[in-house]
């Protein structure tokens, strides 16, 4: 459990009253007060959440930030949030480390009882509370591949999985307490679906033919960059650290933004048919670089904000996913243009749909860049 702290005060699981609730609240407000309406409204949310066992500083400050232009009023649905990619690998991670989901991704202990039913129901009542604020792409695709919905799931390279779960449903019902991990279906043993759906929410070091190194490089040759006329050069970094690189990361999104990108690239190729590949690791994160040398762009103020075009696709096809920037010469000047950061706004539309509501930062940069570098930030796990 994690505790909220503001100056003296904390709130935790076991100590949470409705008193500290509003005093907490209050002190992050700058003690201005608060209405009885909005007051009850918070208790009431945050009793619930921790009662689940899930109460963060996050839920606080996005309480906060509905509040914001509104104290003595009632509390309006504001839906604006931040891109935050370690939400998603937070979740991601509950499929390694929490009991509750564990069992949809990995082979049973020996002698376990696993009793679908109860781990399907159990799995259900705790998801909204560890998918809060990731991808609706990344939430919808784990949704579907775990429950019964009428929906597909998909692979990295956005294609059905033939079996999910919910096609086991039968069979688990007439085998009670036995993993169906090893059962034969479609001429294939459950674990083959399995392994294609764990292919979607991470890079893994187990297998050498599924290395982050292996996995983009062939990507980008067969898919993304698909071109005779494009010369493709992965540096030494890019292999060195991308054969031991681990991520809890929603592949087919980041697979999906590199092509578009390598449509750019292509559309481009005349004025260069040189891309780089290289690798970078920090503390925290992998810093993945898709350097087109010798280009640059001709493009309006208008698109530069990242609002619409192609530059908002991506923004949207990566939102909460990774972090995204562009070091470029644009018309002559060069710029360091961040697409995502912790500081990127978004709302949801009409359809319930994330989208990038706040412009591109644009920064200018002494040294010419001598090309288009595509900057992609990874993050690491950093619970483990």
């Amino acid at each position: 459990m994690k505790f909220l702290e503001s100056k003296n005060l904390s709130l935790s699981k076991d100590t949470i009253t409705p008193e500290k609730i509003i005093k907490f609240v209050s002190c992050l407000m700058g003690n201005r007060s608060l209405a009885s309406k909005d007051r009850e409204r918070i208790v009431e949310l945050l009793l619930k959440e921790r009662d689940k066992g899930f109460v963060t500083k996050e839920q606080v400050e996005q309480m906060i930030l509905e509040l914001k232009g509104n104290v003595g009023g009632t509390i309006k649905n504001v839906s604006k949030s931040f891109h935050d990619p370690k939400r998603m690998i937070s979740f991601l991670y509950q499929f390694s480390k929490n009991d509750s989901y564990k069992w949809f991704t990995h082979a049973p202990d020996a002698n376990q009882d696993f009793d679908y039913e109860a781990y399907i129901n159990n799995a259900k009542s705790g998801f909204q509370a560890i998918s809060k604020g990731i991808s609706q792409y990344t939430w919808n695709n784990v949704y579907n591949f775990i429950f019964d919905t009428k929906d597909t799931a998909k692979d990295s390279f956005n294609n059905d999985i033939k079996i999910r779960w919910k096609d086991l449903k039968v069979w688990c019902m007439g085998h009670r307490f036995r993993h169906p991990y090893y059962e034969l279906v479609d001429d294939y043993k459950f674990e083959r679906y399995i392994t294609i759906f764990k292919n979607t929410i991470e890079f893994r070091t187990d297998d050498n033919n599924l290395t982050f190194a292996n996995r983009i490089e062939d990507f980008m040759y067969d898919f993304a960059i698909n071109s005779s006329d494009i010369s493709l050069e992965f540096l030494e970094s890019f292999y060195s650290i991308g054969g031991s690189l681990r991520v809890y990361i929603d592949v087919r999104q980041l697979f999906t933004a590199f092509i578009e990108i390598g449509k750019w690239i292509v559309s481009n190729k005349s004025k260069s048919n040189k891309v780089e590949f290289s690798l970078n690791e920090a503390e925290d994160r992998y810093v993945f670089s898709i350097f087109h040398r010798g280009s640059f762009m001709n493009i309006d103020d208008e698109k530069l904000k990242g609002l619409s075009g192609d530059f908002h696709k991506i923004r949207n096809i990566l939102l909460n996913v990774a972090d995204w920037t562009i070091d470029a010469d644009v018309k002559g000047s060069p710029l360091h243009i961040v697409c995502l950061d912790s500081q990127t706004e978004y709302n949801f539309n009409d359809r319930k749909k994330a989208t990038v509501s706040s412009a591109n930062k644009l920064e200018a940069v002494k040294q010419e860049i001598g090309g288009v570098r595509h900057i992609i930030t990874l993050y690491k796990n950093i619970q483990s």
